[in-house]
């Protein structure tokens, strides 16, 4: 994986790159939305850092498998898996 969000697929070449969609901004809209809700609230925004880490990883690891791929130059070999 580069910097640019692309991959090239270890079998046939292909160029893949990350599809850009709303679910790839999932641990960043919480983080936004945890910072705004600090600043709003009078207490401020703290339930634990247990909590906090839980929901971190549980927007990660959704944010993750719900991650698509898109082709942008194709390999040369028509052997690989269905993308």
């Amino acid at each position: 994986m580069t910097l640019d969000g692309t991959t090239t697929c270890p079998t046939c070449r292909t160029t893949l790159r990350i599809k850009r969609k709303p679910t790839n901004y999932l641990l960043i809209a919480y983080m936004c939305l945890r910072a705004i809700l600090g600043s709003v609230l009078p207490g401020g925004y703290n339930v634990g850092i247990h909590f906090e880490l839980s929901v971190m990883i549980a927007l990660f690891v959704i944010q993750f498998l719900l991650m698509e791929y898109e082709v942008v130059t194709l390999g040369t070999l028509q052997e690989c898996s269905k993308i």
